[in-house]
């Protein structure tokens, strides 16, 4: 801790001077950078042009400083293992990162050819594609790190990209959108799968990429250059989806052997198409003992290999190609077949859900239509409850109406006795007598009736009504 100490101190004090345009630092084993390379201070190199960093064995951060400097041009960071993380204040400095896209100031904005090597534990580069940086940079060379993708600011902002390099990078998946690169050149990437959209793209350099599946949106490929390695006995299936003009091929005599073979062996698909094809394999410390030339159109194969004395070697290869296409072809008759299957189980399981819906639904209808029926019933048996109501509504109501004459007319009867034998007590058809009881009167009706002539005489007594019987009668029936 100590050293680290003095070492800071001592490169905080040895500030260069403005005029310098080289400068190399080696064997730095500071924790952090000196301050007149970080963002906190004035910059004192304005006309420096090439800065190498080597073996900076301790050092956890990029200075920040760096991105300000107007006249930069190359800079190299080589044998840094304790960096983890590379992130936007190497390419913009804070005090910038809050303003306007149009106001704020574009990092390195003269650098032209950027190397990062030996990043050992270098992980994550964050570059967020509004982080304007590096709009001159030409040529980018990455190496070995553990990083596991490019961040889109850099394919988005380097626009004039002419060279990229890359190799090493042990989880790098997934290479897309340098669309101004000419030359790109990969070698030791074991988990890189697929490349696209490199519009521009002529000369692509590919060593040691045994993944590489998938090569996309490279229409203006002229030259492939492919190096196989020895112990690998079948060229990669990349070949199938790329079509340069000319492909320059390394490989193992045995896969040279197999495609000397043509139309019958089994690399013949991944090389047919392209236009021409210049193979090579090294033998017995021989290089390029054996050959393979090659054209589609007008088709020519010319080769010098012995066949009889690679007979066994491409008995081999065949044998190992059938094989590997047996067990494709197995692999995909038992993929489809589990797939069907699924198909199958998923069709029944749809059929079964249907049909239990279609139960769920009949039943639903059948208890909707014995809802409604009952309902129906019900609507019926109060309507008739209503109208025989009705009925006897009017029935009673007649009856009250007939009993109501029926007692005027009696009313009518009486009075009109009254005022004929007003003057007269005791005589005439009927008697009315009068008492005086606490001041009420009391009027007693007549009990019988004479017929005139000496009829037979009745007792008169008031009728009951209709409706008085129909109450009784319900009532009864209650």
């Amino acid at each position: 801790n100590e050293e680290h100490k003095k070492i800071e101190v001592v490169f905080d004090v040895i500030c260069p001077q403005p005029c310098l345009e080289y400068l190399d630092i080696k064997g730095y084993f500071g924790r952090q950078l000196p301050g007149w390379m970080m963002w906190t201070t004035k910059v004192p190199l304005k006309n420096l042009r090439t800065l190498w960093m080597t073996d900076l064995s301790c050092c956890t951060q990029l200075p920040d400083g760096l991105c300000r400097l107007p006249f930069l041009e190359f800079l190299q960071v080589n044998r840094a293992p304790t960096i983890k993380r590379v992130g936007d204040e190497f390419l913009q400095p804070r005090s910038q990162r809050h303003h306007h896209s149009s106001q704020a100031m574009v990092g390195f904005p003269k650098l032209h050819t950027l190397i990062l090597s030996g990043m050992l534990e270098w992980e994550e580069w964050g570059w967020e594609e509004e982080v304007k940086a590096m709009p001159a940079l030409e040529e980018f060379f990455l190496k070995n790190c553990k990083l596991r993708y490019i961040p889109p600011g850099l394919a988005t902002h380097a626009r004039v990209m002419k060279k990229l390099t890359i190799g090493g990078v042990q989880c790098l998946q997934s290479l897309k959108n340098f669309t101004s690169v000419i030359h790109l050149i990969l070698y030791d990437l074991p988990d890189l799968t697929s490349m696209s959209n490199f519009p521009k793209l002529q000369k692509l350099w590919i060593n040691h990429c045994p993944k590489l599946e998938l090569l996309r949106k490279m229409n203006s490929l002229r030259r492939f250059v492919l190096i196989v390695n020895y112990n690998e006995k079948q060229l990669p299936m990349c070949l199938r989806t790329i079509q340069p003009s000319h492909l320059l091929l390394d490989c193992s005599p045995e896969v040279l052997a197999s495609m000397a073979l043509g139309k019958c062996g089994p690399e013949w698909d991944k090389f047919r198409h392209i236009q021409h094809v210049e193979a090579y394999a090294d033998d017995e410390g021989i290089e390029k003992r054996w050959h393979l030339f090659y054209s589609s159109k007008p088709y020519g194969m010319e080769t010098n290999i012995d066949m009889q004395e690679w007979s066994h070697g491409v008995a081999a290869i065949r044998a190992k190609a059938e094989a590997t296409e047996k067990e494709r072809f197995m692999a995909t008759a038992r993929a489809e077949a589990k797939a069907m299957e699924e198909a199958r189980v998923v069709a029944a399981a749809h059929a079964e859900s249907i049909a239990l819906a279609k139960a769920r639904t009949a039943k639903k209808e059948h208890d909707v239509a014995a809802a409604r029926a009952e309902a129906k019933a019900v609507e019926e048996a109060r309507a008739e409850a209503i109208a025989v109501a009705k009925a006897r509504t009017g029935k009673k109501e007649h009856g009250v109406a007939a009993d109501r004459t029926e007692a005027k007319a009696v009313e009518e009867a009486r009075q009109s006795q009254s005022q004929s034998g007003g003057g007269r007590t005791g005589h005439g058809r009927g008697q009315c007598r009068s008492e005086s009881n606490g001041g009420g009167a009391v009027f007693a009706a007549p009990h019988r009736s004479e017929r005139s002539g000496g009829g037979a005489q009745r007792a008169f007594r008031p009728r009951q009504s209709e409706a008085d019987t129909f109450e009784d009668h319900a009532a009864a029936a209650a």
